[in-house]
This record gives C-alpha cells, sequence and structure tokens, in this order.
C-alpha cells in the first residue's frame, strides 16, 4: 500500500481500475475501490475526496505498474492509459505508438512537434507495410 496523497479534486489521478483507498473531507476513510467508482472532483461537501492511496492487488509485492511511470507522469493521471486502450483493443506495434504520442504531446512531458511529426511517419509506415502505399 502506498502512503496518503492529497488530493483537491479534479479527474481521476490513476487508472480508474486501480484500488484504492480514500479519505473523506469529513474524516472517514473507505475502501478499498476501483478508482473509477469515485466521483474524484470536489463539490465542497463533507463526501469529498481529500486524500487517497492505492492498495495493492492481492498476491502483488509492489503496486500497480500502471501507478508507476519512468521519465515523467503524464500518462499515470490518464483516466484509461495508453497502454491499457492498446493492449485491450489488440493494437499493433505501430498503432500503439501513434496512440500513445497523440496522448503524451502536448503535455510539459511530451515532446511536442517531434511526437506529431513521429505520429505522421509512423502513420506512413503503417500505409506502406499494411496496404502497400507507398507515400
Amino acid at each position: 500500500m502506498t502512503d496518503w496523497i492529497e488530493w483537491n479534486g479534479g479527474e481521476c489521478p490513476v487508472s480508474t481500475g486501480a484500488l484504492v483507498e480514500v479519505r473523506l473531507d469529513d474524516g472517514t476513510t473507505t475502501g478499498p475501490m476501483t478508482a473509477g467508482g469515485w466521483d474524484w472532483r470536489n463539490h465542497g461537501t463533507p463526501a469529498d475526496i481529500v486524500a487517497y492511496r492505492l492498495v495493492d492487488a492481492p498476491g502483488a509485492s509492489t503496486g500497480s505498474a500502471l501507478s508507476q511511470q519512468v521519465g515523467g507522469d503524464h500518462y499515470k493521471g490518464a483516466t484509461i492509459q495508453p497502454v491499457e486502450f492498446c493492449v485491450k483493443n489488440k493494437m499493433e506495434s505501430l498503432e500503439s505508438n501513434i496512440v500513445k504520442r497523440a496522448f503524451r504531446h502536448d503535455k510539459p512531458t511530451g515532446k511536442g512537434r517531434e511526437d506529431v511529426e513521429k505520429i505522421i511517419h509512423e502513420a506512413q509506415l503503417l500505409l506502406e507495410l499494411k496496404y502497400g502505399a507507398v507515400v
């Protein structure tokens, strides 16, 4: 289980499938429950979440790999991370790279124009390798 993380409201800060405990403004602690089951916005009520912590899944020795990220945090705060979307939809490498770069290009730890140029190149590769269209 991770340490408590203070929360001031907003979009769900972790994967919607992550198990979390929450501390409410009225002082109660509740959970564990999947993060997608909570209203993470702040409404100025005693039921607002003021802190949360990740709960390890049964049999896991550390928190979910989805709750960790090397080199930034642009994926961790997503409602569904690009890797989850790509795996669940059985996307191949080029398609997955396009989704990942499209998600991060405008984030502070993204690569801006370089990500967009890579998306274009990967789409050209996809056209050539899947459809025989040399561009």
